[in-house]
């Protein structure tokens, strides 16, 4: 009995400890992007670095920052197009299909085929009134794919001349490289003259 409810302690505890270990884990992991984001461009991060600087460039640019915001209005009116058609279509597929299932349901097989052929010409006319926007949406398709290496092509040109500067500003100082080579040098000297004859 005992036992059973020292084990009921610690599955509460376990539970109850689970959620703030997820929360401070989700506050530090938080806290460390957002310093990353705010401070120092040339921190070290986990974040991908040409969409970090990129990001740093678009904040400090004004054509580029409109540019950022066109381009999420027109992605995010190609996905209402697609959403709209998608439950528009949706509806006729649904009547076809059920319709279909009536139409296998007769036992008249002279009155069904009939029925079946009625319901595909009804669909082929509906596949015909909709071929404009059907067109449309494979055009969308392909435009978004060459819209994205576009953007990936701004974003990799864009942040090269930003690498670019931190390399030449941020370049630590080569004669500080030399100078320990010859300490390493001068130090096995050192050390050869303090080892006995062997």
């Amino acid at each position: 009995m005992i036992n059973e409810s020292r084990m009921n302690s610690k599955i509460k505890f376990t539970l109850f400890a689970l959620p703030l270990v997820a929360v401070t884990l989700l506050l530090l992991s938080s806290s460390t992007r957002s310093k990353w984001m705010d401070g120092d461009p040339y921190s070290k991060g986990r974040s991908n670095m040409v969409e970090v600087y990129f990001q740093e460039i678009v904040n400090k640019s004004v054509p580029l920052a409109a540019l950022e915001t066109e381009l999420r209005e027109v992605n995010q009116r190609q996905d209402k197009l697609e959403d709209e058609f998608t439950d528009y279509d949706n509806v006729s597929k649904e009547y076809y299909r059920d319709a279909n299932a009536i139409v296998n349901a007769i036992t008249d097989s002279s009155l069904k085929r009939k029925m079946l052929g009625l319901m595909t010409e009804s669909n082929e006319k509906y596949q015909t009134k909709t071929t404009d926007i059907r067109n449309s949406l494979k055009e969308f398709t392909r435009n978004d794919v060459v819209m994205a290496d576009y953007h990936r092509v701004l974003k990799l040109v864009t942040t090269l001349a930003f690498i670019e500067k931190y390399q030449v500003d941020k370049k630590p100082e080569p004669q500080k490289y030399r100078d320990l080579s010859k300490d390493q040098l001068t130090m096995i000297e050192k050390i050869k003259a303090q080892t006995p004859k062997y």
